[in-house]
């Protein structure tokens, strides 16, 4: 019996030691082949494996060392759209969802080219290329320039290609963040002129323009071809068009006689053999390739350079390859895309090797397209299949879907909606308006979701903002349901709300005649009285913001300082943000608790100069007191997920006492700041008394007699006149619920009132008819508007819960309650708190305005959804949605 071979082992604990030292893991990964399917399945074998592939600096390192991109598949334009498909074979083979690209219901696209690791796409309806990088996600659109529109000028073709360069550079491993150049190639609309536009990412702008005279009859090949420093077309019957990059010169070159008459879709610019230009073309049995040559004296010939029979490429006889077409080429890898009636065959020319790619998702069918294919190489990363295009697919989806499910939430609401806009300024010249919608639901939950995020040129148009919020409101099917909408002032705005209130009081939708849809932002307005406030005290503030650097540039300085005041320095007045006017009231604030140690710092030292004067201080004092009056107003008035619209009031009014309290006997200055801001806040009180009172007579702790109480107060004999308004207003509101819904709404004596019975019992001829009838009109009624007013205020307690108070009390008010969810879902404030003490526009950073506005709208949507309270019965909440799909929603913000 033959002995059994021992086999060597080696050390047991060598191997798993080296794997545990991350230096050595990451040089084995490194070593791994940059196929799709390497880094994956390093990726699952455990969360640290998973860590180190998905690294930027594993994955820098992993380009630096294989340096060229592998091609992973090509891009087919299967009519317009970028259609992905892998060459490679399983498990490497990438599924076409990886490389998904949204495109807008309506648009119509082409795809012009792929190259350098970007897909470059036109938009016909758009008039706009779209740049597309496929493995970050990133996604640019570049308008055509204006001066070819105006000429209508049409674009026919366009490359894109990477303008980096310098030592090191790999076209395709690095160009994802280096910038690139669109050439744009147009003909004119006598069809006699060629002409050729470069956009440079670096500058944002298109250079000048170059043209060419031609005779253009024939098709434009769908695809350029970089050789050197020149791209390449081919127009059947032209010959063929050169765009050299370097000089911008457009020109003509006339391909062989030989080709004449060949169709677009047989002939393909390649690579000469001496690097030069070259073509390939196909006809029923043969294959040929030219090459142009350049004589010392510059006379340029064609040359056929090989002829070979296209049964000795396939292997295949004509009856079972069909026709031959060439549907592509690479140019690094100098081989052309062959499509047969048995398959894409891909031909290397330098050998003439081929490989067949198969049938199955490289036919189209449909229709004959002069090179449909476009190889894409580059990289494939376990991190940005997960973290870029997956997420972006499943964004956009669950964005779809829930929007459908909030849309019959809203509708099945048994409540009106009021509506807030917001805009985000992404440059110059565009923007974005967010519209909110807010309402009470059904378990009398306040309510919160952004329902709308569209583009606004800026500045903005009336009629533009109209349209767009109109569209908003009957795509969500909230029409009838809209109450009222708050915005901040501005001209645009107020002829869309005069536009909007004409549409919906056409239609008999709008409640209380519309008195009450137009609410002006009260933190809009409070911001403006605060510049005039701040803009007065600049000089005083900078004096204290000095102060503080000044004893902070210094040890000495500091220990002097801690010496007068006997605090620590925790305590020491904070720098204030220049755009956030809350920081500088607290630094005035605080400034004015250290007046003493700023004057005795002022006598120590002779080198401090920033203590404010007497004078000064005094400034301070009555600024300081008004912007506290306004700091605690704004933050009452900004919306949060749980504030009802009872409680603007109060911190409105607190405002105008302030202001009326306010009186400066001595300066002559202050005097002037004030009255300016008495004028601009008695126009904002004018317009919005009504919509802040009535909220305020719905709680039940205050009702009509605090409204009341507070009028004659401020306005004296005069405040009937404001009162009156506001009944009225209220009491024809209350009757329109009222006449809306069956209820029961009024309550008679039975003194002296006649019954039913009694008034079918009486006869036309009664003697006694007048008598009945006088009793019947003055019998005592009462609706349940009386009942509520007439009813004593409940007493305050802490922690009340009006609209627990109204959920409880509505089978005894039920109109009133009707009307009580719709007024205290109101805002007064356009912006929430953290952003209402902010003086400077809110803006969309320059990474997230290369979005889309599909994926904008998206992204914000889905972000406001997830922080929705919830989850309630009645309303949706994303929160159950996030726990099922996995993509990281959390990290989809916008700003």
């Amino acid at each position: 019996m033959p002995r059994r071979r021992r086999r060597r082992c080696s050390s047991p604990a060598a191997s798993p030691l080296a794997l545990e030292d991350n230096d050595i893991l990451e040089d084995i990964l490194l070593r791994l082949p940059p196929q799709p399917s390497s880094l994956t399945r390093a990726a699952s074998v455990c969360d640290r494996w998973r860590r180190l592939v998905t690294g930027p600096d594993f994955l820098r390192r992993l380009r630096s060392i294989h340096r060229e991109p592998p091609l992973l598949g090509v891009f087919m334009n299967y009519g317009g759209y970028p259609l992905f498909h892998s060459v490679l074979d399983p498990p490497d083979a990438i599924p076409p969802e990886r490389f998904l690209l949204w495109r807008d219901e309506g648009d119509k696209w082409d795809l012009f080219g792929v190259r350098h690791g970007r897909v470059l796409i036109y938009n016909y309806t758009r008039h706009e290329f779209i740049v597309w990088d496929p493995a970050t996600g990133d996604r640019r659109c570049v308008a055509i320039p204006q001066k070819l529109r105006d000429e209508k000028t049409g674009v026919c073709n366009g490359a894109v290609l990477c303008a980096g360069g310098g030592q090191g550079h790999v076209h395709g491993r690095d160009c994802h963040w280096s910038p690139f150049q669109v050439v744009l190639i147009g003909i004119s609309s006598d069809e006699r002129r060629a002409v050729a536009c470069v956009y440079s990412s670096a500058t944002g702008e298109w250079g000048n323009l170059s043209s060419a005279e031609i005779r253009y009859t024939g098709y434009m090949v769908s695809s350029s071809t970089l050789i050197g420093h020149s791209l390449y077309w081919f127009i059947q019957e032209v010959g063929i068009l050169e765009f050299d990059l370097g000089r911008q010169i457009l020109a003509i070159i006339e391909s062989p006689r030989d080709v004449a008459g060949v169709r677009s879709d047989d002939i393909h610019i390649i690579l000469a053999e001496d690097g030069g230009v070259g073509l390939a073309v196909t006809t029923p049995f043969i294959f040929d390739m030219w090459d142009r040559k350049i004589s010392p004296d510059g006379i340029c010939t064609w040359v056929l350079r090989k002829t070979v029979k296209l049964e000795e490429i396939t292997g295949l006889s004509r009856d079972e390859r069909g026709r031959a077409i060439i549907h592509g080429y690479d140019e690094d890898d100098d081989a052309i895309f062959l499509m047969t009636d048995m398959g894409c065959f891909v031909v290397h020319l330098q050998s003439m090797q081929f490989k067949n790619l198969g049938k199955r998702d490289f036919k189209i069918t449909f229709v004959y397209q002069t090179c449909a294919y476009f190889p894409y190489r580059s990289f494939y990363s376990f991190r940005f299949t997960l973290d870029y295009q997956m997420a972006w697919n499943d964004c956009i989806r669950a964005f779809k879907e829930k929007s459908l499910i909030l849309q019959e939430a809203l509708n099945s609401a048994n409540c009106r909606i009021s509506l807030t806009t917001d805009t985000l300024t992404l440059n110059e010249t565009t923007g974005y308006m967010c519209v909110t919608c807010h309402f009470i639901d059904n378990d009398w939950k306040v309510q919160k979701r952004v329902i709308k995020v569209f583009v606004v040129e800026t500045p903005c148009d009336g009629v533009d903002i109209f349209n767009a919020v109109l569209k908003c409101i009957q795509d969500w099917n909230i029409e009838e349901k809209i109450f009222g909408i708050t915005l901040i002032n501005s001209a645009a705005n107020y002829t869309m709300v005069d536009m909007l209130k004409c549409n919906l009081m056409h239609k008999k939708v709008l409640p209380a005649a519309g008195k009450l849809l137009h609410n002006r932002c009260a933190a809009h307005v409070i911001n403006l009285i605060v510049n005039d406030a701040l803009e007065f005290v600049d000089p005083i503030v900078g004096k204290i913001r000095e102060s503080v650097k000044y004893i902070q540039s210094s040890q000495s300085r500091m220990q002097k300082f801690e010496e007068i005041m006997a605090i620590s320095r925790e305590d020491w007045p904070p720098f204030d943000s220049p755009t956030h006017w809350n920081s500088t009231y607290w630094l005035l604030e605080m400034g004015l608790e250290f007046k003493r140690a700023f004057n005795s710092l002022a006598l120590q030292d002779a080198n401090y100069t920033y203590a404010p004067s007497f004078e000064e201080w005094g400034r301070a004092v009555v600024v300081c007191r008004l912007l506290k009056a306004w700091y605690e107003a704004t933050e009452a008035i900004s919306w949060s997920s749980s504030r009802t619209s009872n409680l603007y009031f109060h911190a409105i009014w607190r405002i105008k006492l302030a202001l009326d309290e306010e009186t400066s006997e001595v300066d002559n200055d202050v005097r002037k700041v004030i009255n300016d801001m008495k004028k601009k806040f008695n126009k904002y009180w004018k317009k919005s008394y009504i919509s802040l009172s009535i909220p305020v007579v719905l709680d039940p702790r205050f009702k009509f007699m605090f409204i009341k109480f507070r009028f004659e107060q401020s306005y004296g004999a005069d405040a009937g006149k404001w009162l009156k308004r506001v009944r009225k207003v209220l009491t024809g509101l209350f009757h329109e619920y009222s006449s809306q819904f069956d209820d029961s709404n009024v309550d008679s004596t039975q003194d002296g009132r006649l019954g039913s019975d009694q008034e079918a019992d009486m006869e036309e001829d009664d003697p006694f008819a007048d008598w009945y009838e006088h009793l019947s009109k003055n019998s005592r009624v009462t609706t349940e508007l009386d009942r509520y007013l007439n009813d004593n205020p409940i007493r305050q307690s802490e922690g009340f819960d009006i609209l627990k108070w109204w959920m409880v009390h509505s089978p005894v008010y039920p109109n009133l309650a009707r009307i009580a969810r719709d007024m205290l879902a109101m805002r007064m404030s356009t912006v929430p708190s953290k952003s209402a003490f902010s003086t400077k526009e809110r803006t969309i950073s320059d990474y997230h305005s290369r979005l889309t506005t599909e994926t904008t709208e998206a992204l914000i949507c889905l972000k406001d959804w997830s922080q929705a309270s919830g989850p309630h019965p009645s309303m949706w909440s994303i929160t159950d949605f996030r726990d099922r799909d996995e993509f990281p929603i959390d990290s989809l913000c916008l700003y």
